[in-house]
């Protein structure tokens, strides 16, 4: 069973993720094409740090979990 707190911790996670797939009155379609085009267009920008590189993969790749989008298979 579930502590106070962590049914606390776990209401405020499913609270903000409830948030997050609202989205900004986009439909779940529309938001898996737009992150599906940022996907596609991805690359690193002149001279931009690794840090700032890996951030801008991570936050993409994280997006794309939450709405269930299948990534392509790649070799």
């Amino acid at each position: 069973m579930l502590e106070e707190d962590d049914f606390e911790s776990w209401k405020i996670q499913m609270e903000s993720l409830e948030l997050l797939m609202k989205g900004f009155g986009k439909t779940l379609e529309r938001r898996k094409e737009d992150m599906f085009d940022e996907y596609e267009r991805f690359c690193a920008n002149g001279n931009e740090p690794i840090q700032a590189y890996f951030i801008q993969f991570h936050k993409l790749v994280n997006d794309m979990k939450v709405t269930q989008i299948d990534l392509p298979k790649h070799q």
